[in-house]
């Protein structure tokens, strides 16, 4: 008896669990029929819009209220040379039409936006004004407002689009600034020819080092130097930043203030500055004349406008170096009396001027599209003073 209560019980909770499990099965397959999920439509989306387990009666209501509301939120920018301007995504029309025709269930869809004309007009009239009409004249509307309907159809939340990848290769460009290095030998300015060294490229978004552009050349120093200070002056109204440079202390015949810049391999005395603009910048170097060079600098019309000037900070004093020559006389062309007492009289006559010495800041002023200024300075510039050297000589008096 007790055997056949036992094993009446094991049948019970057997039953009861066969009930439990077949109720969860219904329950899951309940629940999966109300969300949707395994069903076709399941991963139906427009971007990042959620369509599955809606009926598609209620598809245009969504579609419109949430691409609404991302159309507004949602920011897409163009830049150039520092420049930026938001795109009005109003100006493009949100097409529910052709989104729906051309949906397909189950998969990520496109969203499709369209633009009129006069829309696509005042997108430029935009542009020129945010980035003038010297540049916009070659821009190239229909491929980027393709590029624009295409990222929005994916309802993308943030782009920004380089205005230079819309700029036709044959857009001109501009000698923005020029440096004529003159009292060159006629071996370098040849060496210059020989070498084919008639571009320099500035790579975009990068640091321009001078040692590592002319590596492979066999340049001395001194030429990388003449290279190097050709540059230095030639950037000074540019965008370019972060100068690194040593100078010569005591300027060679083609320096000048402002144009001194010493190259040293063997010290890594270097030249080089940061480009922050979003494409190339070339300096072309032509031959003057068998002294002298002339670079120029090549790129689109600067939208801000740059100059420069000069600080002095510290001035530094020349001195007065004399020596004695026995050549100076009273007929000495410019001579002067130096001293007389009644015994002698000493004459001295000017051989080198002296020059006094400086600590220069050089700041650049840009201007920019709405008339602000912004100012910095570049770097600072130390010229040692120029000794003035006399030569005097001292004579007896005759009966005075």
């Amino acid at each position: 008896m007790k055997n056949i209560l036992l094993s009446i019980k094991r049948n019970i909770y057997l039953v009861v669990s066969i009930l439990v499990f077949a109720s969860s099965i219904a329950f899951a397959a309940s629940t999966m029929g109300v969300l949707g999920i395994g069903n076709n439509n399941d991963d139906t989306s427009v971007g990042y819009i959620y369509l599955g387990g809606l009926d598609e009666s209620d598809y245009e209501s969504v579609l419109n209220q949430k691409v609404s509301l991302w159309q507004s939120e949602a920011t897409y920018v163009v830049v150039f040379q520092g420049y930026t301007y938001e795109i009005n995504l109003d100006l493009f029309q949100f097409d529910i039409s052709s989104t729906l025709s051309n949906l397909e269930t189950g998969v990520k869809n496109q969203a499709y936006f369209t633009i009129t004309e006069d829309n696509k007009n005042l997108l430029v009239d935009q542009l020129n004004i945010s980035f003038t009409n010297e540049i916009i004249v070659g821009f190239d509307v229909e491929s980027f407002v393709s590029h624009v309907l295409n990222d929005m159809g994916s309802l993308k939340t943030f782009k920004t689009y380089l205005l230079k990848d819309f700029l036709p290769e044959t857009l001109p460009t501009h000698s923005m600034n020029m440096a004529l290095v003159s009292n060159l030998s006629s071996d370098f300015v040849n060496a210059i020819v020989s070498e084919s060294v008639y571009e320099i490229t500035i790579e975009p978004k990068t640091r321009f080092s001078l040692l590592e552009t002319f590596k492979d050349s066999t340049f001395t120093n001194e030429q990388l130097s003449i290279i190097a200070s050709a540059m230095q002056k030639l950037l000074r109204n540019s965008p370019m930043t972060n100068y690194t440079f040593e100078q010569y202390p005591i300027m060679p015949t083609w320096a000048e203030a402002g144009m001194n810049v010493r190259i040293l391999s063997v010290n890594q005395f270097d030249f080089s500055f940061y480009n922050p603009l979003e494409y190339s910048l070339t300096i072309t170097v032509y031959k003057e004349s068998d002294n002298e060079l002339l670079f120029t600098l090549d790129s689109y019309p600067f939208i801000s406008t740059f100059s420069s000037s000069t600080t002095i900070l510290t001035s530094i004093p020349f001195q007065d170096l004399n020596f004695e020559d026995e050549s100076v006389n009273e007929f000495t062309a410019n001579v002067e009396i130096w001293d007389e007492t009644t015994e002698d009289i000493t004459y001295r006559v000017l051989v080198t001027p002296g020059v006094n010495g400086s600590i220069i800041a050089y700041t650049r002023t840009e201007t920019l599209l709405s008339g602000e200024t912004e100012t910095i300075t570049l770097y600072e510039e130390e010229t040692m003073a120029v000794n003035a050297v006399y030569h005097y000589y001292t004579y007896l008096k005759d009966g005075e």
